[in-house]
This record gives structure tokens, C-alpha cells and sequence, in this order.
């Protein structure tokens, strides 16, 4: 019997440090508590702070309200810049309503703002180059888009479901996803600069 409860307690504690996908959290300019793995000695990445139960944030407050994901993050004495946001990092946060996301970040992971449907202001860093598979799908809230020139690939189902009316492209986009911008059957006004970019292929991605 003991034997058996020393393994429940072995698997329990794995179990527990599986959860964690953090190697720090800190409280941000805007209030809310992110979470950061370390990718080199210098840079971060934004991650959700634990999954259980089909939920990335469980046992943890999501993020709210407005929210800025700043440049860069201090821990125990060392700054980092924050170059990325992971896959899921802010899956299902759908009580933030202003996102801006800051210049020091280069790629959007995926999913990492899917489903969160109550952003209607958006703003995207000016060193993004890439933006992931479903990266803001289901963020029906935001009606008014703008790609900055630094992204050059917008993955496939990037904004489904996003219902934009007035889109901005940058001038360096080079790539769009099967589907990137599904379900923008609403789109009164389109701008795009982007010389690169196959028409065809973007008329292609939406619904």
C-alpha cells in the first residue's frame, strides 16, 4: 500500500512540474502577470503559465483589460528583450479588449491570441516579421487591421473568423496562408503596399 502511494505521489509531482511551461512571470506595465521562458542569455519568449485540463491558464488569472507586451522584461537583476510571443500564449484571454504588442517582438506563435474575441484595438510591433497559424483566430472584435512592413508571412487561418472591414497590408508581405483571413466576408475597405505579394493568392485567403 505504501508502495503504491509513494508512486501516486512520484506521478503527482510530475505531473505538477509538466504544468509549468515558465521559467519567470513578472507583473507588466499594464497590470497583468506574464510568463517568459529564456531563449538565450538576452531574450524571452511569452508562454502561458500552465496546462491542465485543456486549459493553458489553469489555477492562473488571464490576462484583461489593456494590455501592452513590453520590449523587454527584468529577473533577478538580468533584462531580456522580448523577441516573441509562443504558441498559445494568450489562448482564449478573451477579456483583453486593447492589445498592443511591443518592437522588440519578431514572431507571433501560433494560436498564441486565438479566440480572443474581445480585442478591438490592435496594434502589431514594428519588428514582427511573422505571424502563426491561427495566430488571432476567432479575435472577432477586430474590425480594423493593419500589418505592419516588417512581417513578411501571415500563416494560414492567421485572422479566421476575425470579421475585418478595413485592412492595411505592408510592403513586406510576401506570403499568405490557405484561409489566412476567413471569414472577412465584410471587407469594405483594403489597402495593401506589398510588391511581392501574388494578388491571387491573398483574394484566395479570404472567405
Amino acid at each position: 500500500m505504501k508502495k503504491i502511494l509513494f508512486i501516486i505521489l512520484l506521478l503527482f509531482a510530475a505531473f505538477n512540474v509538466d504544468a509549468q511551461q515558465y521559467d519567470f512571470s513578472v507583473v507588466c506595465s499594464t497590470g497583468q502577470t506574464l510568463y517568459y521562458n529564456i531563449t538565450s542569455d538576452s531574450t524571452v519568449s511569452v508562454t502561458y503559465p500552465d496546462y491542465s485540463y485543456n486549459d493553458f491558464y489553469y489555477g492562473h488569472s488571464r490576462p484583461s483589460g489593456y494590455l501592452i507586451v513590453p520590449d523587454s522584461v527584468t529577473n533577478e537583476g538580468t533584462s531580456y528583450r522580448v523577441t516573441s510571443i509562443g504558441a498559445n500564449a494568450f489562448y482564449y484571454c478573451s477579456s483583453i479588449d486593447t492589445l498592443i504588442i511591443g518592437n522588440k517582438v519578431t514572431s507571433i506563435g501560433h494560436q498564441a491570441f486565438s479566440n480572443c474575441s474581445g480585442i478591438h484595438r490592435l496594434y502589431i510591433g514594428s519588428s514582427v516579421t511573422s505571424i502563426g497559424y491561427q495566430a488571432f483566430s476567432g479575435c472577432s472584435g477586430i474590425h480594423r487591421l493593419e500589418i505592419p512592413n516588417s512581417v513578411t508571412n501571415i500563416s494560414a487561418y492567421a485572422f479566421k473568423g476575425c470579421y475585418i472591414d478595413s485592412l492595411y497590408i505592408g510592403s513586406g508581405v510576401t506570403t499568405i496562408g490557405s484561409e489566412a483571413f476567413w471569414g472577412c466576408s465584410g471587407l469594405k475597405y483594403m489597402y495593401y503596399n506589398a510588391r511581392n505579394l501574388n494578388i491571387a493568392n491573398f483574394m484566395n485567403s479570404i472567405d
